[in-house]
C-alpha cells in the first residue's frame, strides 16, 4: 500500500506533508507502516476524541508506536479553529523544531484539508531564524 503523501515546500531541511486520514480498525497497522516506509517519523492528528471512535482510530497513537512513529494528538474542533491561539504557536514552533532537525512531519484531519491546512500555514509562517542579526 502506498499512502497518499501532498508536500509543502518549505525552508527545513525536513520536509512537511499532508497525509490522508488513515483508514482505522484492521488497517491503521497497515497505515502507519506505510507512513513509517515512506519515511515519515512525525504524525500529528487533528481530530476531536468522538472522531477517533467513529473511524475506529482510538489506538493510533499505539499504531504509531510500534511502527517507530512519534505521535501526537491536537484535537481542533472540525469545521473550527483550535481553542487557544497560544497552543497552537506552541505546537507549530515543536513542528519547525522537528522540521529543522530534517525530521518529515505529517499531518492529517478528517478530511486532511480544513484543519490540517490551518497547521501547516501557522507552521509554514513561523519566523525563520537566521545566525545574523537581519
Amino acid at each position: 500500500m502506498r499512502p497518499s503523501i501532498f508536500p509543502i515546500a518549505g525552508p527545513w531541511a525536513g520536509q512537511l506533508a499532508i497525509v490522508l486520514r488513515p483508514r482505522g480498525g484492521d488497517w491503521l497497522d497497515a497505515e502507519t507502516r506505510a507512513w513509517r516506509a515512506a519515511g515519515i517519523d512525525l504524525v500529528v492528528s487533528l481530530l476531536e476524541p468522538s472522531e477517533e471512535t467513529e473511524f475506529a482510530l482510538d489506538n493510533e497513537g499505539a499504531s504509531a508506536s510500534a511502527n517507530e512513529l512519534e505521535f501526537r494528538s491536537f484535537s481542533i474542533p472540525d469545521r473550527g479553529v483550535p481553542k487557544s491561539r497560544e497552543a497552537v504557536s506552541e505546537l507549530a514552533t515543536q513542528l519547525v523544531t522537528a522540521l529543522r532537525a530534517g525530521k518529515y512531519v505529517a499531518l492529517h484531519c478528517r478530511q486532511s484539508v480544513g484543519r490540517s491546512a490551518l497547521i501547516a500555514a501557522a507552521v509554514s509562517f513561523q519566523p525563520v531564524r537566521t545566525s545574523k542579526p537581519l
